[in-house]
Order: C-alpha cells, then structure tokens, then sequence
C-alpha cells in the first residue's frame, strides 16, 4: 500500500488513487483494501482538460489531479 497524499481539501492523508469507469479484477481488490476509491462509471462529455482527475480523499471526498501542483 502507497502512502496516502495530503488532501488539499481538507489537510489530511487520506488520498488515494481515484478509480474511473467498470472497475476490472485488480482496481476492484484495491477499491475493496482501501488503497483506491470508486469514482463511478460514467465518464464527462466532453473529457475535462488534462491534468486528469486521479486522486480522491477518503476523509472528504474532494478529487484532484496527481500533476497539479498541491495549494498548501
């Protein structure tokens, strides 16, 4: 298991890779350990400008891009 990353939400480690689309055997294991969240399987329309979303706190729920600079 990763160390989780600090949440620029709400300043605790709780982020963890953010899981996107039908989650396939191994994303689902991590989803299920703790080590991933789910994000849902329906993806925007147009996607979103890159950086791409790919972290999500557990604590708060906020979501953010791993290539974006952190706020704090």
């Amino acid at each position: 298991m990763a160390m989780p990353l600090l949440c620029p939400g709400c300043g605790k480690r709780e982020g963890v890779r953010l899981v996107l689309g039908y989650p396939n055997p191994a994303a689902r294991a991590e989803i299920d350990s703790g080590d991933a969240v789910w994000g849902g399987c329906s993806l925007p329309h147009p996607p979103p400008p890159r950086p791409w979303v790919d972290t999500a706190c557990r604590a708060c729920g906020a979501q953010w891009s791993s290539e974006a600079k952190p706020s704090r």
